[in-house]
Formats: structure tokens, sequence, C-alpha cells
């Protein structure tokens, strides 16, 4: 079974793996291979893959085809339905899932999907999970940042079953809608958590932890809890799912065998599995039955069934089992980060657990060591995975959860659940006394937590596939009994994690040009052979959420990049300075220049005025800032710092938001000098900005757009476009191609 789920898997794999969904065609494979396997049952596996491989090209087609009709974008439209999650709240709004049941335009057969995200900006308007609305509202497609090493958000929201987002533009409630009474109860249980601790710092986390609503969690103990390995204890998942199930197995095992309790033939642990999976279903459903809360039901009702049935199976195939059921349930769930740690956790646990397995139980004084050596595995086998998919992994993470595992389950998690039960029936004063235990135990932690993020840096590794599988055959050697001969040398295994370079590949004279897709902003990387220069650093949404911090970090990460020799901002609207803070925050910077230095507030870094005939060289690469003069003053869009790059095979010119007059200024100053391969249109392609005579002058071979999808500024101008398309100049840009790199060799 577990060879099968494998190639389920890896069918799955590749499908997600393609820009377009395979042929049909592929079906009629399916059947000669399951017939076959029925005299040759040693190529059932191929069979599994081809059945993986139908089954989510099945599912992501019907996705797909929930879509916003293109001509639908950006028009007003009336529809009716669900709120279907909590709405999070921000300081512009509210922002909400939205199921829709009817929506104008829909008859004519022009699409509109059937859930939503909707936005609620500076309204009177309240709605609630499970009430039912009409709003007039304003829709776009699905369109998230694309770049090397960030968050897919778009796949992340099609893995939500989320195709469109939009603002609200009115509404009008029509009533509460029925069958939504666990979703209501969900927003009760918020309300009452925030009355009953209106000043806890930690309301946030006890809500997610009862519920699985994470919107009142703040963005410092989200980066603290990152930092220190301990963020899944805050995700609804096996670890909670299990605990809770632990509760009830043991409870209904021990109800089901006292005196005269007994009223059907049924043994003692087939009872205890049953009543299991009850709680655990009820706590999935307070929790909004969220994927990672699915994935744990899934794995647990699996395992409880054996129970039931009275079959004992090998782990093998209890875990094989598991991992089919959910892929069935839902193909999609390869693309979270989280089900790869989640499985890896269990057969890390259950297959390196019973290697050491000698039939003995445990003896209780022993238990805390096999606490620790299971801690110590989980770290060995996860840590290189993590560097996979996130570029970091915590150093303090196998500490902080010795501490905070056993916190959560025995104290803060129970005492939670426990109040929130107490409190449908029990005074205030009986609530408060329970809730002070789990608060007192998150501040002790929270103090722990600070001193272990302080102490013990984050680790930063461009990872690859090949190294990861390396490192974690190197920890099932390291972690197999002491009794195997020479276990040790699975570090070896680590080495190629350890040692992955940061070089880009890049010899003297040559240079690579990243312009990353931040929306309507601009961030551009540029390197040499030795040396990384980051131009703009993108906006700034919210104080909770930044692009330097979003994309450009993960960027430099990506590639193994630790140092920005130079961090060149061109001058102070949002859409370029947003992320300066977080990127000197996260990655060890040289120096920065910028037009505007005043603000750049950045602890430890003094800024430079960027003035016209600095300039520098790197690997045989020449850098050179033309603009603005010496006695410009600072603070306006002509005031950008102007930076030309020539290496031995070309040239590049960022001139930041430049306008027209800036534009003539650069022409008459330096003429020829002025002309470049690669352009970066000033001012995102503005109409105010690439003049015929500018391009003339530059007279670049491409030309490169930093804008946003559908941005409110149109940019870039249609009749900026065809200026360059007259001249022959190729054009490419963020919001249709995501982060463009060009390479001058």
């Amino acid at each position: 079974m577990f060879v099968c789920a494998l190639s389920f898997l890896a069918g799955i794999l590749l499908v997600l793996q393609q820009a377009e969904l395979p042929s049909h065609w592929w079906a009629l494979l399916v059947l000669p291979a399951v017939l076959a396997s029925i005299r040759f049952p040693r190529i059932l596996p191929v069979a599994f893959f081809l059945l993986g491989v139908i089954w989510v090209s099945q599912y992501a087609g019907g996705r797909l085809q929930d879509q916003l009709s293109r001509e639908l974008e950006g028009k007003d439209l009336v529809v009716e339905g669900i709120v279907s999650s909590i709405p999070k709240l921000n300081k512009y709004g509210r922002r909400f899932n939205f199921d829709l049941k009817t929506a104008s335009y829909a008859a004519d057969g022009r699409r509109t999907p059937t859930r939503v995200q909707l936005s609620l900006y500076r309204s009177q308007l309240e709605p609630s999970i499970g009430e039912h609305w009409r709003f007039t509202v304003r829709l776009k497609r699905i369109h998230g940042f694309q770049n090397p090493g960030g968050f897919d958000y778009e796949a992340w929201l099609f893995q939500q079953g989320i195709r469109a987002r939009g603002y609200i533009r009115s509404g009008v409630k029509l009533g509460v809608a029925p069958f939504y009474g666990t979703g209501r109860l969900r927003q009760q249980i918020a309300d009452q958590l925030q009355s009953w601790l209106p000043a806890s710092p930690y309301t946030g986390i006890l809500t997610a932890l009862t519920i699985g609503s994470r919107n009142g969690i703040d963005a410092q103990q989200w980066q603290l809890l990152r930092a220190t390995g301990t963020n899944h204890l805050i995700a609804i998942s096996g670890l909670h799912v299990g605990l809770i199930a632990g509760f009830g197995f043991f409870v209904m095992r021990w109800a089901w065998v006292l005196p005269g309790r007994t009223v059907l033939r049924l043994p003692a642990p087939a009872a205890g599995a049953i009543g299991a999976m009850a709680l655990a279903l009820i706590y999935a459903a307070l929790a909004g039955f969220s994927l990672p809360t699915q994935r744990a039901l899934v794995m647990l009702v699996v395992a409880m069934s054996g129970i039931v049935l009275m079959r004992k199976r090998e782990p093998s195939y209890t875990i094989g089992s598991s991992l089919l059921t959910v892929l069935i349930f839902d193909p999609l769930s390869p693309l979270s980060a989280g089900f790869w740690l989640s499985f890896l956790a269990v057969i890390a646990i259950v297959f390196l657990g019973s290697s050491r397995s000698d039939g003995v139980r445990t003896p209780i004084r022993l238990v805390p060591i096999r606490l620790v050596k299971v801690q110590w595995t989980l770290t060995l086998v996860l840590t290189p995975v993590t560097l996979l998919l996130f570029q970091t992994a915590s150093l303090a993470a196998p500490f902080a959860n010795l501490v905070a595992v056993p916190l959560f389950a025995l104290i803060v998690v129970p005492f939670t659940l426990l109040a929130v039960i107490a409190g449908q029936v029990l005074p205030f004063g009986v609530i408060k006394v329970l809730l002070s235990v789990p608060t007192f135990a998150l501040d002790g932690l929270w103090t722990f937590l600070v001193w272990l993020a302080e102490t013990m840096p984050m680790i930063q590794a461009s990872a690859t596939l090949g190294a990861v599988v390396l490192a974690i055959v190197g920890a099932c050697l390291v972690s197999l009994p002491s009794s195997f001969p020479c276990r040790w040398i699975g570090l070896v295994g680590f080495l190629p994690l350890m040692f992955a370079g940061s070089s880009p590949d890049l010899r003297m004279g040559e240079l690579r040009l990243t312009l990353l897709d931040v929306g309507q902003g601009l961030a551009a990387v540029i390197q040499t052979r030795t040396h990384v220069l980051v131009y703009d650093t993108g906006p700034r949404f919210s104080p909770d959420f930044d692009t330097g911090n979003a994309v450009v970090v993960p960027y430099l990460r990506h590639h193994g990049i630790s140092t920005i020799d130079t961090l060149i901002v061109s001058h102070g609207d949002n859409d370029h300075i947003g992320g300066a803070a977080s990127i000197a925050k996260a990655i060890r910077v040289g120096n920065i220049v910028s037009s505007v230095p005043g603000r750049i507030q950045i602890p430890g870094h003094n800024a430079i005025r960027c003035r016209a005939g600095q300039q520098w060289q790197w690997d045989g690469v020449h850098f050179v800032i033309l603009s603005p003069p010496p006695d410009q003053e600072s603070g306006s869009n002509n005031t950008s710092c102007v930076l030309r790059i020539e290496g031995d095979n070309g040239s590049m010119l960022l001139p930041g938001d430049i306008e027209h007059r800036q534009e003539q200024w650069l022409l008459s100053r330096y003429g020829e000098i002025l002309t470049a391969d690669v352009l970066v249109a000033p001012h995102h392609g503005s109409q105010t900005s690439s003049s015929g005579d500018f391009i003339d002058g530059v007279s670049p071979r491409l030309v490169l757009f930093s804008v946003g999808y559908r941005n409110r500024y149109r940019h870039p101008d249609a009749r900026v476009r065809e200026r360059y398309r007259r001249k022959g100049i190729d054009a490419l840009d963020t919001a249709s191609s995501g982060a463009i790199t060009v390479d001058l060799l």
C-alpha cells in the first residue's frame, strides 16, 4: 500500500509541475494497466501512477473552469451568497470568503466563480460568518506575485477554492443562512474570548487554538514563532487533533469497561477508537475544517478504523492508506508545505521509532529521554526539508519545541477548551480562573522563546532537492539504534547542504538583472560575479506586509545570497522604499544610497545621498549614478537615483520614476553615453515618462515594465507601449511574466 500511495503521489506531482493539464487520452491507459496488474501484481504501482495523473487532472480541471470571465473584471456585479469565513479585521476594514449562490451576468454564459475573497473598506456594514448578503462588488482574477523562492499566494488560493478577489461597493443583509450553525458558533467563541481577555496579548493565539482563526495574531508574534520553529503549534493540525482524539479514546475506553455499562458487544479499544474519532470530528468542525485539520482527521480515521475493525496493520500500511486517502480527498494537498512536513514527521516518528522498539514498554523514568530522541530525530529529518521550502530553518526549534509541545498539549490547549466549554454554563469568575492557566503558561513560554530567538540565529541556505534527499538519508542513518555500526557516517549526508554555494555562476565582466514581481512598484536585483546590488524594495501594503519581506528577501535566500553590498532606494515613494526596513533587518546590508537618505531610518545604517558622478567597479562591471545633479533638491520623482550599469557584453539603465523634464536633462548632459541595451521603463510606463526623444537617446533592445496586475494607474500606458513597439523594441512586464531575469554574458 505504501508503494502504491507513493506512485499515486508521483502521478499527482507530475501534473502539478506542468504548465498545462495533460490530455484526457491518458485515461485510456488506466484500464489496461489495472487489468494487467491483476495478472502481474508488480505493475500495480504503474496503475496507481496513472490514476494519480487522471484524478488530479479532473480535480484541477474542474477548479480551473470555476473562473471569472475576463470581460467581468473591474465591472459592478450584483452577487448573492453566504459569508463563509470569520472576517479578518484590519485598520482598513475587513476581509472574508464569500460563497456565491447567484450573480448578475451569470445567465448569459459569462462565468462567475463559486467562492471569492471580498474586502470591505471603511464601511458601516458588519458581515458575519453564516449570514446571507447581497453585495455590489468589483472582482478580478486571482493574481499573486510570481518570483523564485517566494510564497505562491495564487496557488494557495487555488487550493482553497478561491477563484477571484474583489471589494464591496454596497450591500444588503438578507438574513441568516441555514446549515451554518457551526460557523456562527465559531464566531461566538471568538467574540467571547475577546471579551474575556480584552487586554491579553495571547487572545489571538488562544482563539487560533480553539477555532482555527489566526486573525488576531500580530506580525511580531508570528515573527517570533517562525524564528523559534514553533509556528506549527498555532495551526490546528496533527498535534492538536491527536491530543483531543487521545483524550476521547482513553475516556471512552475507561467508561466502556465500567461495571454495568456494556451495551453492545464491542471491545473497549474499538469503543475508544469511536470516541476518539467522534471527539476529533467535533474539534475539526470547531476549527472550520481547515485543510491541515482535514488531513489530520483523515489520518486519524484511517488509523482508528483498523482498531474498530480489529485488524492489526503494519505502520507502512497505515501511513500509505492515510496518504492515499488524503490525496483522493484533496489531490492539491502537495501544493502545501504543511503536507510534506506533516507526513515526513509521521514517517520519521513511526519508522525510526519502531526501529528502536524492543517490544518492552518504556519505563516512566525514560519517557523524557525518549521524547528528546524523538525531537532530535524530527529536527534532523525536517530541517533539510524546511530549508528547501523556506530557505531558512531555526536552530532554536528543537529546544523550543521540547518545552512548547508538552506545554501546549498538557496545559494551553486543554485549559482553553475547558474554559470555552465552561463559559457556556458557568459564571465569569470560573472562566477567568481557567483562562489564567494558559495565559500564565504562555507568558513564561514567550519569555523563553524571546531568549532563544536572541541567542540562536536562523540558518540560511540555498538547498537543492538532491542535497535535501542526501541529508534525509543521513538523518535516518544517524537516528538508527546505537547498535547499528557506523551510523554516524550519516552526518556526511549533510555536507552538501552545509556547503551550498551562493555564487551566481557569472564570470568577470558579466552581470545579471532580475526585475522582481512586486505588483505596482519596483525592486530589482543586480548580480556580478561576487557582488549583489538591490535597486528599490517594492511597496509596503500594511504594518504586517511589505514586498521587501515577502518577495525580495525570499528571492535572495533562494539564491543563497546572505549579503547585499549596496542597497539603492531611488526615491521616497512607498512603492520603491516600502520594503527597505524589512530587507535590512533580514539580510546583511553594506552601503545604502538614496535620494532621500533621511527617510531611511534603519538601526546601524547611515544612508548617503545619491549624486550624479558617483561610480564604482565590481568584477569588471562599471556602475555609475547619472542623476540627480548635486544642486537638485530631493523629494520628487525627478530626483530618483538613475543608475547605469555596463559590463563586457552590454549595459542597463534603471531610471526610477523620472519624468519628461529629467529625461531631457539626462539627454542634454550625457548624450550618447545614455545608451543601454536593457531599459527598466521610467515610472512604470507612465505617460509622464518615456518620451520619444528619451527612447531614441537610450535606444534599448529590451524594455521592462514593473507593474501590478490591473493596477489603478493603468500602467503601462497604452500610448507608451505603442511608442516602444513602433521603434522595434521588445517589451516584457512583470504582471504578465512574473520576475524577469536578463543576463548579459
